[in-house]
């Protein structure tokens, strides 16, 4: 038996065709050619692959570090997604407690969990430690306890605008924003912030995608239109990307503004945080617009800028509620999310068991024993929910309530 060698010369560009024995056997000439062939040609296919990958990999582009992110779309992406919550655990002002709580809010019941980036009262660093802590603790044995993945988590964050109110600075902002040589850079424009913003979100909270990012506003004094939409523009691409599922906007009561936003944009916003007060008119007549546009209103503030609900407490008495659970109950009513910061677990529990409670009524027409009725949804009559609604100074229209 012979072997046969394969040689291939180069010469300038050009291949030069190997130089194979004569062989007296047509037969089993034809046969070797076939195989000679059939290996080159897959040789070839193997060499322009990784010449491709090597243009590829080669290429200079700025935001090369976004595009680790935008290029996969999340290899650890969950095939199933945790939707919005009847109620949300709210992580303002919890500072280094804020992991703890955060753990124990979501082993207590509660799945969607609101923070900020870039925001003096808020710890998302804390955020991602405690929900990390809940899902090993929820896997270690618990048999109370029914095992909880990222997948059943809803992870909401914020981007604040350097510089505006609320915003505070991160040592890792500076070397963000630098040169490639280390020196300083002029400010980062609103675009390059929501670039930083969101990696490091992502870091903070320990996860490859984020449910929901809202554009801050502090209180109702709206950020320039054009600089919203350039940062809103600078988030769409994470949308695309299934980096963030959700885009929204806090503090904006103002519905031309809102309505210029769904004109401009690629990507909808879909929730809308505001504070619940009588100054701002508890959004009575943002309710109808929010429902034309399928945007999930969410609510902070509720107890705090209402008497603790304390206003209604023979009506909680009546229904075997504590006056801050009906006060939930009735944001809940409104079709309205809830921000709850509680620091204590007998509270967390309430809150949880409230939601439940009011989510049971909301599967019935007509439930089984009236006293568990809290509130009917905003689509039916319902007196106690018109008589709560008069008592903390809602006006309303019949469309409303």
């Amino acid at each position: 038996n012979k072997i046969v060698c394969i040689a291939w010369n180069k010469k300038g560009d050009t291949m030069v065709k190997p130089k194979f024995p004569k062989k007296k056997n047509k037969s089993s000439n034809t046969v070797k050619c076939i195989s000679i062939s059939m290996l080159m040609l897959a040789l070839c296919y193997i060499i322009l692959l990784r010449t491709w990958e090597d243009i590829g990999n080669d290429g200079n582009d700025s935001n090369s570090n976004n595009k680790q992110h935008l290029k996969t779309k999340n290899d650890d992406t969950p095939q199933k997604f945790a939707p919005m919550g009847k109620i949300a655990y709210g992580t303002k002002s919890h500072g280094e407690h804020t992991a703890e709580r955060v753990r124990d809010a979501i082993l207590n019941g509660f799945r969607h969990v609101v923070t900020s980036a870039h925001h003096v009262d808020h710890n998302e660093t804390g955020v991602g430690y405690g929900w990390k802590m809940a899902v090993e603790e929820s896997s270690s044995n618990n048999e109370e306890i029914s095992s909880i993945d990222r997948s059943d988590l809803f992870l909401q964050t914020m981007f604040v605008p350097w510089g505006s109110t609320n915003y505070k600075a991160e040592p890792s902002d500076h070397n963000a924003a630098a040169k490639d040589d280390g020196s300083s850079t002029s400010p980062p424009t609103i675009s390059e912030q929501v670039k930083i913003t969101i990696e490091s979100s992502l870091s903070h909270l320990q996860t490859t995608y984020i449910d929901a990012v809202l554009f801050h506003n502090f209180r109702a004094k709206l950020e320039p239109y054009d600089q919203m939409l350039s940062a809103w523009r600078a988030l769409e691409p994470y949308v695309d990307a299934g980096v963030i599922r959700h885009l929204g906007i806090s503090n904006c009561h103002d519905r031309n503004y809102l309505t210029k936003l769904i004109q401009d944009a690629r990507v909808m916003p879909t929730i809308v945080q505001n504070r619940f007060h009588a100054n701002r008119e508890f959004d009575v007549n943002m309710r109808p617009f929010f429902k034309e546009h399928n945007i999930q209103s969410q609510t902070f503030w509720v107890l705090n800028g209402n008497a603790n609900g304390n206003k209604n407490s023979d009506m909680a008495k009546e229904k075997g509620l504590t006056p801050a659970a009906l006060m939930y109950a009735f944001v809940m009513s409104l079709g309205s999310t809830p921000l709850i910061g509680t620091k204590s677990l007998e509270h967390m529990k309430e809150d949880v068991a409230v939601a439940r409670r009011y989510e049971r009524n909301q599967k019935s027409a007509v439930a089984e024993d009236k006293h568990d009725v809290i509130f009917r949804d905003e689509h039916g009559d319902d007196p106690d929910r018109k008589a709560y609604a008069k008592k903390i100074g809602m006006k309303f229209g019949s469309e409303v309530l």
